[in-house]
């Protein structure tokens, strides 16, 4: 019987990682995507802020269970604020609590989708606290997932582009197509 019941959670685990995986696309596509860069800041803050309380709780019940049921319990709380809303703090409170929930309860789930889902998120976290920090130190930062890259930001779109470090070469912006010589360019590496 207990065979049946683990791959039953197994099974769980993956429905709910590929799940989370796509609200997690959602959810950012519309943070990252509004105009409003004091909404998109101010999600950022509380998303930051409440992931820094959850790492900094004491390790009572670390158990796989127990991050996703609070995991759950912020997004439950998300659903709450955001229906309440009469305020755009509000509005911002429910999806930095929705974005924190979906954080915790990613990385308590054992599946392809959940680790994505999770991996996405931190590394939002880690850009924003970076951004944050105003960490500039590095004239051409290096990209730590990929060795031998940079990252650098489109002159005529601002998207920022990672791409292969060395001279005389020549990257084109996906979203606007303009062609960028990194020799020339040295200048406007962007934060990771």
């Amino acid at each position: 019987m207990s065979l049946i019941a683990d791959a039953f959670s197994v099974a769980l685990d993956q429905m709910r990682g590929n799940e989370l995986e796509q609200e997690t696309q959602n959810a950012l596509r519309i943070v990252l995507g509004s105009q409003d860069q004091l909404l998109r800041t101010a999600v950022g803050l509380v998303f930051i802020a409440q992931r820094r309380e959850l790492l900094q709780r004491p390790a009572k019940d670390c158990s796989a269970e127990a991050l996703k049921r609070v995991g759950r319990k912020l997004q439950a709380d998300a659903e709450v604020i955001s229906r309440a809303a009469r305020s755009y703090l509000d509005e911002a409170s429910s999806y930095g609590y929705l974005l924190a929930g979906m954080w915790l309860e990613s990385a308590a789930l054992n599946s392809a989708g959940g680790r994505a889902a999770h991996e996405t998120l931190e590394r939002f976290a880690l850009t924003l606290e970076n951004a944050l920090a105003g960490d500039s130190a590095a004239a051409q930062p290096q990209d730590s997932s990929s060795p031998g890259k940079i990252v650098i930001e489109c002159p005529s779109c601002r998207q920022r582009l990672r791409v292969r470090s060395g001279a005389n070469l020549v990257a084109t912006c996906p979203k606007c197509q303009t062609n960028i010589d990194l020799d020339s360019n040295n200048s406007k590496v962007a934060l990771q």
